[in-house]
């Protein structure tokens, strides 16, 4: 429920497009393409496309798409691709953690792709604390949901 409402903004920093994150959480090339299209194609804005469409991405290119041919089995992927919906927060800490070794990979050297990179990261910070704030407010709103309900019933 939370993550229906929490967008991921992929495309604020350059880098971050819906490809790249499903790239990041160990899709194969192949499918990350599916899975970012299908995405991109049921956004309601293509710059803001939340945790519910980038999972729905991954599942219609698993359930279209996938081709068995991995060392890794359909079932990593159909976890991973819940995960998205179901914990946003390890989704993007886990973008996050790719994203850094990619960057370290890489090397620093203070180019525009190092720029970008930062600039990335800071974006990912910005979506897990947005999306910390919407988990607190659910959960204040679930409290409150559930006194009214014991009130109700005595």
């Amino acid at each position: 429920m939370v993550s229906r409402e929490c967008p991921t903004n992929p495309r604020e920093v350059s880098g971050l497009d819906p490809e790249t994150v499903h790239s990041l959480l160990g899709f194969p090339d192949y499918l990350a393409e599916r899975a970012a299209g299908d995405a991109e194609a049921n956004a309601a804005s293509p710059f803001e496309i939340d945790m519910w469409t980038l999972h729905s991405g991954a599942t219609y290119a698993l359930t279209h798409f996938f081709q068995g041919k991995e060392g890794a089995s359909l079932d990593q992927y159909v976890r991973i691709a819940n995960d998205i919906l179901f914990n946003p927060e390890g989704t993007i800490e886990r973008v996050e953690q790719a994203y850094e070794q990619q960057l370290e990979s890489d090397g620093d050297d203070g180019s525009q792709a190092s720029l970008a990179g930062e600039r990335a990261l800071a974006s990912i910070e910005r979506v897990s604390d947005d999306l910390q704030e919407k988990v607190e407010q659910f959960e204040e709103r679930e409290d409150a949901l559930r006194e009214r309900f014991q009130e109700a019933m005595t």
